[in-house]
């Protein structure tokens, strides 16, 4: 085969450009603490902190299970109940609690810390809150500490924050000695202004780290990252506007550099953007050689809403790392995660997140934070103690309540008592269903009598008994006469 007659063939890739409006990479700087973890002896979080962070950000149904279940556990509201064994606590004690409370921090209500707070538990596995004394020794003032800006030391009991290249260390509540605000060394005798403030850690455990806490999601995490890679697909293909991932191959010709690179202008700049674009360009061909061009698609059809099933099933996946029922966040979801089992799934909800959650959290504010009143207060006759989420259906406990008195499983008292009313005299009887009549001898059912059949089945009623009681009269008057004769 003579050169004039070989056939060359070249393949020119288009590949859409993937830069961003905004340009650069979207990636994070590197961890702010990386020289300090060996330097000061801090410990490394096992996950990033601020990727997790970033997460929450980016994905509504992440983002709305975690906002909604720092809303059921910490921001229902709380009330205070008598420690056990005391029937008639100080009521002083509660009113300097609340008082306490009520002025804790001069732009956040304590809800609102609350629920800051559990919203880095949720989403980075701790969160933190700083107390700081007045100058008797007693709680003053309550601030949410970003957990993403915070390491733990390896002695478990300072911790270094650090934000805009500035460094401050803590040391956790209730430690016993002073240690510098600035270098973190142990030194006693500072003068207020230098020592170190203190930080009350609520952490979920997890086998990974004896420091810092393990998200529920963790194990999602696949699915949270593959929804914004088939989110930000979607945005380029429709940011270009053109065939993205095509080769344009051309038999039979000798395509030079200049050429090349007047082909990769034309779909890189020229018709970005544009629907339609008409390029004629001259292809020098050998002597006698045919010259063939044509696209081949390097990637599958691209269809309205990709990745729709593959992002609904991660989006389940994400509810399922939660546990967190579909309708919680506003997705009304038909299936098999509603239905008939909305309710079941409501038990495990409130039973196997809400509940330990408030647990937690009740359990580190007694044992810390109200505790440290005491020097001032005496010892504490009040628990504090979170509002429960109610989750109960009026109409379901009316039934069930109608139901229980039918049967002869509630007193009507009972009952009452049960839907929150006040018991009726007379009430404290128990009523048992009719018993079973056989077929085509059932009475006449009380919707379909007439009240005037009523009044006369009792006169009736009377009239039989008046009469039989005036014969048994007349037999007994006439009774020993009729044995004289």
């Amino acid at each position: 085969m003579t050169d004039q007659k070989r056939v060359l063939t070249k393949a020119i890739t288009i590949q859409a450009d993937q830069r961003t409006s905004a340009g650069g990479s979207k990636q994070l700087p590197a961890d702010p603490f990386s020289r300090l973890y060996s330097e000061y002896g801090l410990v490394r979080p096992p996950y990033r902190l601020e990727q997790l962070l970033e997460l929450k950000e980016s994905n509504p149904i992440h983002c709305a299970c975690i906002e909604q279940k720092s809303s059921d556990i910490a921001g229902l509201g709380w009330h205070w109940v008598p420690r056990q064994g005391i029937d008639k606590p100080n009521e002083k004690q509660r009113d300097a609690l609340e008082e306490f409370l009520a002025g804790c921090n001069p732009e956040m209500t304590f809800r609102e810390i609350l629920q800051a707070v559990w919203d880095d538990v949720e989403t980075l596995g701790w969160g933190i809150v700083e107390v700081v004394r007045n100058a008797k020794g007693l709680p003053a003032e309550l601030y949410h500490v970003p957990g993403h800006t915070v390491r733990a030391h390896r002695d478990g009991v300072r911790l270094c924050q650090i934000r805009e290249n500035k460094m401050r260390w803590f040391k956790r509540f209730g430690a016993e000695g002073e240690y510098d605000l600035e270098t973190g060394e142990p030194r006693n005798g500072l003068p207020e202004e230098r020592q170190a403030g203190e930080l009350i850690v609520i952490r979920k455990p997890g086998s990974r780290s004896s420091y810092y806490g393990i998200p529920t999601y963790i194990s999602a995490l696949g699915a949270i990252v593959g929804s914004l890679a088939a989110r930000d697909f979607n945005i380029t293909w429709f940011r270009e506007k053109t065939v993205p991932d095509m080769a344009l191959i051309i038999e039979g010709a000798d395509v030079s550099e200049k050429l090349a690179n007047e082909l990769r202008t034309f779909f890189n700049i020229e018709a970005r953007g544009q629907h339609h674009k008409l390029l004629i360009l001259p292809i020098p061909s050998d002597a006698g050689a045919e010259v063939r061009a044509r696209f081949e698609k390097l990637t599958s059809e691209l269809k309205d809403a990709s990745f729709r099933l593959y992002r609904h099933d991660n989006a389940v996946e994400i509810l399922v790392a939660h546990r967190v029922p579909p309708y919680r966040i506003g997705w009304a979801i038909v299936g098999s995660l509603g239905g008939s089992t909305a309710k079941e799934m409501t038990e495990i909800y409130k039973r196997s997140v809400i509940q330990p959650g408030q647990e937690i959290l009740e359990h580190r504010l007694n044992n810390q934070l109200f505790k440290a009143f005491e020097p001032g207060l005496g010892e504490l006759q009040w628990r504090w103690k979170l509002d429960e989420i109610d989750l109960s259906d009026q109409m379901q406990d009316l039934e069930y309540s109608i139901k229980g008195v039918q049967y002869g499983i509630f007193t009507p008292n009972e009952a009452r008592q049960h839907l929150g009313k006040q018991p009726y005299p007379g009430g404290d009887v128990y009523y048992m269903p009719q018993a079973l009549i056989p077929a085509g001898q059932a009475e006449v059912s009380k919707a379909d009598e007439d009240p005037r059949d009523k009044e006369w089945d009792d006169w009736v009623r009377v009239h039989h008994r008046y009469e039989k009681d005036l014969r048994d009269k007349v037999v007994d008057f006439f009774a020993p006469r009729r044995s004289a004769c």
